[in-house]
This record gives structure tokens, C-alpha cells and sequence, in this order.
């Protein structure tokens, strides 16, 4: 308004409150120029777009939805606010076709902003910006285009500024839509390959909610592939039959195309290096009797550099080692990487980064990458080859938990029936709360604390595609999250009862919960500074809407849930199938929805062993270290869980740990004076009190 009243009760209303008051002396030309008043507005609007910088770029060239770069001065901020502004109108364009769309799928895009000192020589548009690049992260191809050409562009199309720029976003970055020849001529198939009829029914079992999905236009230019993610009944067309769409979405990762350190080049390599030697353990588990591989590029790219070698091969050679008394042998080559390691974080791209020794290893690091993407490249080609040949022998078989009573199982037999060898099982007849049950009642009574909230997000790579929900105080959700619409969504997911409600244990001597015997030998208990020492028990809480994607626990730690109320089901695979189910390598992410599997999509899926499992208030489900699993709530749930290592995965965590470079823990699992192995066959249940009060160290065990 105009009018001093007008601004002076805005001023005097708004105080402190944060209105904006219109001085006296504003006259209605000011205030109606369009131009100037969108500057004004742009000037005092948060920063929305997420900055992409060297250290971070994988993590967005990683994802599978094509990447919007707003290449801009640092210093111009008019630019940068009108450019973040541009693409507010695009998400809200996006949303408008999703809301029309009925359900359709709809093409995304992720957005984000960077210097244009930093990137603008690699997209040649260095004295161009401001500048959009949109960048097909399949195939790294990109175009650009400068900030000041979408209003004529718009004026040409005769259309708005969003709807021109998001027009010439999908012309030019080929997002993920299947061939025309495929959509055509494929016939839909479900879970069992049965037909088209097979996907209609019901979406929870990957069906489609109608049989008349309209399907999308073919891409008519750049790559035409289909997701991974896309079923039949998101977007209607039917599924590729190409099998190496997998060898390119692992493919588009190449070091030496971004503008990359020789630190980020060496934390990349050894990365994949570690995750091609989990695939070979697991080729040669399941297939090296009946396929011929060449696995020579595994060896020879560790002899480029010396410090391009795994420091062990594989998780056996450390228990030799272990057992032979020769891990100073270890320990040596362990401070010879780390010094490495800490002289290579310190280079910057100055002098001593362009010095001859170092740029040498750099190209090594980016020569050894390479092979190893060519490698990973290859072993599915042959894989998939003989898979849609008929020719990939064994076939995966479909197979219960099997389901065993505390009274009639030892801890000898767990340990080597179950444990050791990586079976799952559900153990019956425990009681880990003798005095008062955990109930949810229990709960809102006695740990009344707020607690951090999860909830799925399916295009999420995250650890079992999980991202934060918010925070609540614990007894609010537990009285609405069977019921309120948001809150169903909602999961406490894996909160550490010792820091977050001590008080549950009862007080001393704290026989509050007991440990059952076979998970009581904890090796996190024994050491005097092991991080996850107080981390479990831990409590889960969710609906019947709420899951976990496929992952695998961290660190190799076997893990367990004991379910007190509600019903639960379980998925799994053997860590002998990994090189079947579809793991996208240096990361959390598998390609597979383990409910909702498309076999079509991937050829390997059916030459896994899948067990499965349905778990009932009072029973006690145990995943053992390194084996993917799924879960998701049938009902309403609440639980109690623990990771733990032990003499059965001990060898798998160090051998993570040192993939990971922690090298305090391997030393720490390794010198046999701060970690004492063993556990003990006639262990029997410990109370809280006990379990956080023995002498590990004064024990004789006879499973080792």
C-alpha cells in the first residue's frame, strides 16, 4: 500500500514479528514496476538449491534421475537468486503435471548450483555464465544453456519461462523411458515371468492398480533405457529386455571426468577395488565350478602402485595371520597406508599436487579405476549372457527360516549351524523381559523422551532407502502412530535404549532385561573404548506401512529383533549371492525391491536362495553378518534389536574395518590383549546387570 496509515500500522503491527513495512514516501510507480519488486523479493529469499562442489559430485552424477547444474559467479547474486528462481517454477511445474498425472509417472530431475570457476571450464562456459547445464548422468553427455536465452525462448515457443525451460531439460537429457520397439512389442511380465496378467491386482504385491496404464512416449533421441525402478504399473510400458543396462548405470562413474583430487582418486579406487573382491568372493561361491572367468585385472591393477594393493586379500588370510602369530606383519603394512593416507589428505591443487611423483600416482589411481569398472563391466555381460541363454546354472531356490526353540538349541549348534555359516533363523521360547514386559505402555511410561524419526523414500540410495521424518516425544507417537495418516509412514528405526532410556533396565542391579545366551558374548563389550559399546538394545516402533529396503548391516555385524508386539515379514538373500543382486558397488544401494522383485529387469535374481520368513510377537529373528535382507510390518510393531560381533563374524568385521581404514579397531580386534576371543558352549542368559559387569578377560572359552 501506498498510504503512510497503511505503513505506519504495518510498521507498528509488525515490530519484531517480522512484517515488512512499505515506507511513507513510496509512490504506486515504484511499487507496481514488476522488475523491480521480483528483485526485491529474490534478495530476501532463502538459498534452496543444494551446491555441488569436487568433493561432493559423485554423490550427484551417482543418481539415476538427470542432473540440472546452475553454473553462476559466486559473487553475483542477483544472477544466482533469479536462476534458483527458474528452477522453483520448474518443481512447481513438475508438481502441477504430477497432480494432473493421476498417478502417471512423471520425469524428475535434480537441481543443483556450483561456481562457475570451478566447473565452468569443463562444460565450456567459462565467460558464459550464468549458465544452466543439463547433464544425462548415464552417459555423461550435457548441454547448456545460458541464463539470459530462456525468455526468448519462451517467447518463441510462445509458451511460459518454466515451461520452455522444462521442454528443452527433457529434450536434452533422455531420462529413463523404455525403447518404442520394446514398449510395443514386450509383453508385461510379473514376479513368476507369467504374463501381462500377472502385475494386475494388487500394488503391495507389485501389481498394477489397472490394466489400462497409459504408457509414456518413447524417447525418440540420446539413450533409451528403462529403470530399474520403473514396474509396468508406474508408467505403463512394458519392461526392457536389454540385460546390460546394469554394466551402464555402474559404467557412468569415471574418475579422471571430474575435475577430482588425487585424494578423492584414491579413496574411489580402493572403494570399487574392495567391492569387486566382495563380488569375486561371491562369483566364486556360486559359480566358479560352472563359469569360466577371467579375474586377472583384479591382480594386475594392484600392481600398478604399491599402495594400490589390498592390504589382505580376503577375511581368511587374517585369522591366519591371527592364528600363526604373524599380525605385526599386518599391522606394519597398516602404518605405511596410513601415513600415506594422512600425507595425501594434505596435498591441495597447488604446487605440491602438481608435483611429478604425485600426478604419476594419480594417473595410475585413474588407470586402475578404469580397468576395474571395464572388469565389473564384463562379469555381468557374461553373467547375463548365460542367464538369458539358459546356460547359468545353479537356479536360486525359495526356502523358510528355519524356526527352533531355545529349550532344543545349543550354543554350539547356533554357532555352527547358523552363525558361522551365514543361515538365518527364528528362535522361539526366549524371555528377555522377566520382570515388567515392554510393552508400548512400558515404554510411554518410563522414556518419555523425544525421539528421531524415519520414514521410506524409495528414490532414495540410502541405507535401507530410509531418510529423517522428524522428532516427536516418544509417548505422542506410540498414541498416534497406528492411526494418524503422516505418522503411519513414520519408524523409529534402531534407537540405542542405554543412551536414550537407561531407566528401562530397572534399577540395580539391573534385571530389567536379559541377554539370551547366544548373542551374551558380544565382542563390542570387551574392549574399554569400542564406539557401539552402549548402542544396543535398541527399539524399533512402526506401522503397517512402514519397511526396510534391501541392505546389509554395517561392519559385517550379525543382528537380531526380538518382537514384542505386531507381525513381521522377512526377506533375505545368502552374502554368497551378492553378485546376483544387482549392488550398486561403494555403496548402501541395491537395484532390487525384495517385495516387489521384476526379474525381467534383472536375469540374475532368479539364481538366488531366498528365505523367508514371518515373525510373531515373542520371537526372535537373527540375520547373520553380511547377508541382504528386507523387512516390512504386517502390523502394528514394537521391538527390540542388537548388532554384535563375535567368534562367528569377527573376521568379516576387521576385514570391513580395514576396507574402511579404520585402523584403531582392526589393531583393537587384533592384538589379543584389548578384544579376548572365544565364547564359552555352556554361556547361559545374562541380566543387564551381568552383562555390562563381566571379567572378559578372566574367562576360558572353548568355541573359538
Amino acid at each position: 500500500r501506498g498510504s503512510g496509515g497503511a505503513a505506519a500500522a504495518g510498521a507498528a503491527a509488525g515490530a519484531g514479528a517480522g512484517s515488512i513495512a512499505v515506507q511513507a514516501s513510496a509512490n504506486r510507480t515504484q511499487l507496481e514496476n514488476g522488475t523491480l519488486l521480483r528483485r526485491w523479493l529474490l534478495s530476501h529469499k532463502r538459498v534452496t538449491l543444494e551446491e555441488m562442489t569436487p568433493d561432493n559430485s559423485h554423490v550427484f552424477l551417482d543418481m539415476l534421475d538427470p542432473l540440472l547444474i546452475f553454473l553462476v559467479d559466486t559473487k553475483d547474486r542477483a544472477a544466482r537468486q533469479e536462476g534458483e528462481a527458474v528452477c522453483e517454477d520448474v518443481e512447481a511445474e513438475l508438481e502441477r503435471e504430477k497432480e494432473r498425472s493421476q498417478g502417471a509417472k512423471v520425469d524428475g530431475f535434480h537441481m543443483v548450483w556450483s561456481d562457475c570457476k570451478v566447473y565452468g571450464s569443463q562444460f565450456d562456459a567459462q565467460g558464459k555464465c550464468p549458465v544452466f547445464v543439463i547433464v544425462n548422468t548415464l552417459t555423461l553427455e550435457w548441454q547448456k544453456m545460458p541464463l539470459k536465452d530462456l525468455k526468448p525462448l519462451a517467447r518463441k515457443n510462445k509458451t511460459s519461462s518454466s515451461a520452455a525451460f522444462l521442454g528443452w531439460m527433457r529434450s536434452t537429457s533422455a531420462p529413463w523411458r523404455p525403447p518404442k520397439a520394446v514398449a510395443e512389442a514386450a509383453p508385461a511380465q510379473g514376479v513368476n515371468g507369467s504374463g501381462a496378467n500377472a502385475t494386475a491386482g494388487d500394488p503391495a504385491e507389485g501389481g498394477s492398480d489397472g490394466a489400462n496404464a497409459a504408457a509414456g512416449p518413447a524417447v525418440e533421441d540420446g539413450p533409451q533405457m528403462v529403470s530399474p525402478e520403473d514396474s509396468p504399473d508406474e508408467d505403463g510400458a512394458a519392461p526392457s529386455t536389454d540385460p546390460d543396462w546394469f554394466t551402464r548405470v555402474v559404467e557412468q562413474d569415471d574418475i579422471t571426468s571430474v575435475n577430482s583430487s588425487v585424494v578423492y582418486k584414491y579413496e574411489r579406487y580402493q572403494h570399487l577395488l574392495s567391492s569387486v573382491a566382495d563380488l569375486r568372493f561371491s562369483f566364486e561361491a556360486k559359480y566358479d565350478k560352472t563359469v569360466k572367468f577371467d579375474w586377472s585385472d583384479f591382480y594386475a591393477v594392484q600392481k600398478l602402485h604399491v599402495n594400490m594393493r589390498m592390504l589382505v586379500q580376503r577375511p581368511e588370510a587374517i585369522e591366519s595371520a591371527f592364528h600363526r602369530g604373524k599380525i605385526q606383519a599386518l599391522w606394519k603394512q597398516i602404518e605405511a597406508r596410513a601415513a600415506l593416507v594422512r600425507d595425501i589428505q594434505t596435498w591441495t591443487d597447488t604446487k605440491e599436487e602438481k608435483n611429478a611423483t604425485r600426478i604419476l600416482f594419480g594417473a595410475k589411481l585413474s588407470k586402475g579405476y578404469g580397468i576395474l569398472r571395464k572388469l565389473f563391466g564384463r562379469l555381468y555381460k557374461t553373467l547375463h549372457a548365460r542367464a538369458l541363454g539358459g546356460k547359468l546354472e545353479p537356479m536360486g531356490r525359495t526356502l523358510p527360516v528355519d524356526r527352533r526353540n531355545a529349550s532344543e538349541l545349543s550354543v554350539r549348534e547356533f554357532i555352527e549351524s547358523y552363525a558361522r555359516p551365514g543361515n538365518p533363523v527364528i528362535i522361539t521360547g526366549l524371555n528377555l523381559t522377566r520382570e515388567e514386559p515392554w510393552t508400548l505402555e512400558f515404554f510411554k511410561q518410563t522414556c518419555n523422551k523425544s525421539v528421531e524419526l524415519r520414514e521410506k523414500n524409495a528414490s532414495k540410495k540410502s541405507w535401507g532407502r530410509l531418510q529423517d521424518a522428524g522428532e516427536l516425544p516418544l509417548a505422542e507417537f506410540i498414541d498416534t502412530f497406528a492411526t494418524n495418516a503422516t505418522r503411519k509412514k513414520w519408524y523409529l528405526h534402531d534407537r540405542p535404549l542405554p543412551l536414550l532410556c537407561p531407566e528401562v533396565f530397572g534399577p540395580a542391579p539391573y534385571t530389567g532385561f536379559h541377554m539370551p545366551k547366544y548373542f551374551a558374548g558380544d565382542y563390542f563389550q570387551r574392549g574399554a573404548f569400542v564406539r557401539y559399546q552402549h548402542s544396543w538394545p535398541s527399539l524399533f516402533v512402526g506401522s503397517e506401512e512402514t519397511e526396510s529396503a534391501l541392505h546389509v548391516d554395517a561392519g559385517g555385524t550379525n543382528f537380531w529383533l526380538h518382537l514384542l508386539s505386531g507381525r513381521k515379514e522377512w526377506r533375505f538373500y545368502s552374502r554368497r549371492d551378492l553378485i546376483n543382486l544387482y549392488w550398486k558397488p561403494s555403496t548402501a544401494h541395491y537395484y532390487i525391491d525384495a517385495f516387489r522383485p521384476k526379474q525381467e529387469f534383472f536375469p540374475l535374481l532368479k539364481h538366488a536362495d531366498l528365505y523367508t520368513g514371518i515373525q510373531e510377537p515373542g520371537e526372535l529373528m537373527f540375520i547373520p553378518g553380511g547377508n541382504p535382507h528386507a523387512v516390512r510390518n504386517l502390523k502394528p510393531i514394537h521391538g527390540v534389536s542388537m548388532n554384535y560381533v563375535d567368534a562367528s563374524n569377527v573376521w568379516m568385521y576387521i576385514w570391513t574395518q580395514l576396507q574402511e581404514e579404520e585402523w584403531g579397531a582392526v589393531e583393537m580386534f587384533t592384538d589379543n590383549v584389548s578384544i579376548p576371543h572365544g565364547l564359552r558352549s555352556d554361556q547361559q542368559d545374562l541380566s543387564w546387570g551381568e552383562w555390562k559387569s563381566t571379567s572378559w578377560n578372566e574367562l576360558q572359552f572353548d568355541i573359538f
